[in-house]
């Protein structure tokens, strides 16, 4: 069995691998110390990989794997060997370990792509043929609503559930009208230029995690929506490296 462990802004995703199959996932919150962390008792572990987009927390991690079973994990980084070919000069070496390893997932299906992640940041990864041209950054659906709410006194916390037009008729129908229409604008805008500047032929684009159920269906372009990518691509970095 392996243990696959990406560790996120807010959670900790943790899956299990079994014959290179992705066979269950856990999520929990984020951990503050070794002794904090909370999972369940694996059996027969042969190997451990550790993608981490929180600098420091992995070793939490690296540690806790080492101590308990006597692994020492497989951190992604830069330096990991990927089918996916980067050419990173020394000062772009901040390339995220969670991007590289999403892009890894999404190089199992196709050889040129688009990849976008819906977290605590909205993230654009483009491939070309198992080349990396680059990435574009924009803050999250929910990093922006907090933000508006630490800026905005009459605005006050509010739930995102529920339907909304493009129009709202109350403060929380136009946060919710404003956020999801407002990105889910971006992210055409944004697929749109990337296919004009850089493709001449149709590519999928894969959508990935946060409120990737709910944007999926209001965009136009078809997108794949696949939660496991990210694992996905960890199972291949750790085969490639082990």
């Amino acid at each position: 069995m392996i243990i696959l462990v990406d560790i996120g802004n807010t959670y900790i995703k943790v899956s299990t691998s079994l014959d290179y199959s992705i066979i269950d996932k856990t999520k929990t919150r984020e951990i503050k110390d070794f002794s904090s962390i909370k999972l369940p008792i694996f059996k027969d572990l042969d190997g451990v990989i550790i993608s981490s987009v929180s600098k420091g927390k992995e070793h939490i991690y690296y540690e806790y794997f080492k101590e308990k079973y006597g692994i020492k994990p497989y951190i992604v980084s830069h330096d990991s060997k990927t089918k996916v070919v980067y050419n990173l000069k020394t000062e772009e070496n901040e390339l995220g370990s969670d991007l590289i390893a999403l892009m890894e997932g999404a190089s199992l299906k196709s050889n040129s792509f688009i990849i976008i992640s819906l977290g605590t940041a909205t993230v654009f990864n483009v491939v070309k043929d198992l080349k990396y041209i680059g990435t574009a950054i924009s803050p999250g659906i929910l990093t922006s609503l907090n933000g508006l709410i630490d800026s905005a006194s009459l605005i006050e916390n509010t739930s995102l559930d529920g339907d909304y037009d493009l129009l709202g008729r109350n403060t929380e129908e136009a946060l919710r009208s404003g956020l999801f229409n407002g990105y889910t604008f971006l992210i055409e805008g944004f697929i749109k230029e990337i296919k004009n500047k850089y493709f001449d032929e149709d590519i999928p684009i894969y959508i990935f995690g946060g409120f990737s159920n709910i944007i999926k269906n209001k965009l136009k372009e078809k997108v794949i929506l696949d939660d496991a990518i990210l694992s996905k691509g960890l199972m291949n970095i750790y085969k490639l490296n082990r």
